[in-house]
């Protein structure tokens, strides 16, 4: 664990992450973009996994309290998913609902759309329980999606996109439906979004005293040289979730590589890339995952003090 930029650090080592059914991947293999749950006393991490045959897959794991992947814990998650295309599994987010857990992938940046998926998951084997379900907008969906967040404590719930506000609601069970709009609210962040870009999504939202947190994520740059950074921002936890703090600046998660890279690029549109999709607030300490340059996964861990510095509240 290194200091770096008032965060801890734990960057993972891939091999560690690679469960023994995918240990004939060839090489390069990729591992990046972890989400982050507690589980009593363990957390569970899913992430994606990119090798040299290019198929996109999921894999979990399990994580002790010193963020050492537990021997044996790895699970080849998407292998045992059927009913969707089973060759793009791309950024996983877990979501857990009292002693329910749920993980949500999408099908990447695919012409002429994409896809959502929600599945239930047993908190004992990390394998798929239920049916999967596609996840959709009645009305006024994009074509090309990803990132939806979850929050408050049922299905019912969703951030859609954070500028203008849009939450979608539902009475989502395991046998799914079509989200539907509930409140949109436009507000100010043209300062931030000039200099940083457009908050996109994220990590599912953490309430704390009345507002959910939400880490998300900005791209800024050019061709061949995308930036992506983590940024915060918070929303009431009340109808009609009205934003209640805008970032004034970037949130600083440790990047050892910076731009480098040990493998050629995934995506040759992006320099480098910051990823969070992961963050799991507890005792005044934020625990957030994410993804380095589309190749490595890592956690900061953070003090609250630290993300209120990065965000001005909302006259």
């Amino acid at each position: 664990m290194k200091n770096n930029n008032m965060a801890k650090f734990i960057q993972f080592n891939t091999q560690d992450l690679i469960p023994r059914e995918w240990k004939h991947v060839p090489a390069p293999v990729r591992v990046f973009n972890p989400t982050l749950i507690r589980n009593n006393s363990h957390w569970i991490m899913a992430y994606r996994l990119v090798g040299e045959d290019q198929k996109r897959r999921i894999a979990l794991c399990s994580l002790n309290d010193n963020f050492e992947v537990v021997v044996n814990s790895t699970v080849a998650f998407s292998d045992y998913i059927s009913g969707v295309n089973r060759d793009w599994f791309a950024d996983p987010r877990l979501y857990k609902l009292k002693d329910k857990f749920y993980i949500y992938w999408n099908t990447g940046w695919h012409e002429p759309r994409n896809y959502q998926y929600l599945q239930a998951i047993d908190p004992l084997t990390y394998l798929p329980m239920g049916s999967v379900f596609e996840m959709n907008v009645k009305v006024n969906q994009n074509p090309l999606e990803k990132n939806w967040m979850f929050f408050g404590d049922s299905l019912e719930y969703t951030v859609y996109s954070i500028n203008p506000h849009r939450i979608l609601s539902s009475n989502m069970s395991e046998n799914g439906s079509s989200m539907e709009d509930l409140c949109t609210t436009t507000w100010d962040n043209l300062d931030f979004e000039k200099k940083s870009g457009k908050l996109r999504g994220g990590a599912p939202p953490q309430l704390i005293a009345g507002e959910y947190f939400s880490i998300c994520h900005t791209v800024t740059g050019t061709e061949n040289n995308y930036i992506y950074s983590a940024a915060c921002y918070s929303f009431s936890a009340v109808y009609p979730f009205k934003p209640t703090r805008k970032p004034s600046s970037s949130l600083l998660l440790p990047n050892p590589k910076r731009g480098s890279r040990e493998y050629p690029k995934l995506n040759a549109a992006v320099g480098e890339v910051i990823y969070p999709c992961g963050a799991i607030y507890e005792n005044g300490l934020w625990y957030i995952s994410y993804g380095i340059n589309d190749e490595t996964c890592a956690i900061a861990i953070l003090e609250h003090e630290v993300l209120l510095a990065s965000t001005t509240k909302i006259a």
